[in-house]
């Protein structure tokens, strides 16, 4: 569905890592989360820059801590699911009980997520009163014969529309019909910010300032 009201900025890496987002749609963002970090926060560290505010990283499997300077990152040695501990001793919790603790109570997200597959879950069993305070959330999604996937969608469809998608070129392969690749970038944006443009994205003439997760692959995307 294109919007009338946005302009596309990639914060992060120039390639793994990184995420477009909605540059003008973040101006009321007050804390920014950011899930999977594996190590390294590109993403946490340019919207925390940006926005000055705080961003709350989580990884229960990586235990760095991203260093960035002029950046207010919260590390938690966490991950984001079903509240308790696995078999590795790993802890996770659910989002609203983290919001909670970081005393993210009435305000607006940016959320960035890679979770490796996870996200369908998570995401569904989310509430809406959490949902709706996420302004923009940009999902590195895994795959879609999992089993909440069409749940997982039809769900958030609720409360966000797709603003953009970006194919992994790193996970192209030709059995993923209807999808050139198995991995994807998908960012939502908050139904209550969103301005749906009437005419499609051809006669509009507008680009996205995409860039590949791999240069050294072939890319793979598609028009829609």
């Amino acid at each position: 569905m294109p919007l009338a009201n946005y302009s596309l900025v990639r914060f992060g890496h120039p390639h793994d890592g990184g995420y477009l987002m909605c540059a003008n749609l973040l101006t009321g963002v007050c804390v920014a989360y950011s899930y999977g970090i594996d190590g390294r926060d590109d993403w946490g560290c340019d919207i925390g820059r940006a926005l000055g505010v705080a961003v709350h990283e989580y990884d229960c499997f990586v235990g760095t801590r991203p260093v960035c300077p002029n950046a207010r990152l919260v590390f938690h040695a966490e991950c984001i699911g079903q509240t308790g501990t696995d078999a590795r001793f790993r802890a996770f919790d659910i989002l609203e009980r983290q919001l909670a603790r970081n005393g993210a109570h009435g305000v607006c997200l940016a959320v960035e997520m890679d979770i490796e597959g996870a996200e369908w879950r998570v995401l569904l069993e989310t509430p809406a009163e959490v949902l709706v305070k996420i302004d923009q959330l940009v999902v590195e999604s895994h795959g879609f014969d999992e089993v909440h996937f069409e749940s997982t969608l039809r769900r958030l469809k609720r409360f966000f529309v797709v603003a953009h998608a970006y194919f992994n070129d790193h996970s192209c392969v030709s059995g993923a019909q209807p999808l050139p690749s198995l991995v994807y970038d998908v960012l939502l944006i908050n139904r209550e910010l969103a301005a749906v443009d009437p005419l499609p994205s051809w006669a509009r003439g507008a680009t996205a300032p995409d860039s590949p997760n791999r240069p050294d692959l072939p890319d793979c995307q598609v028009s829609w």
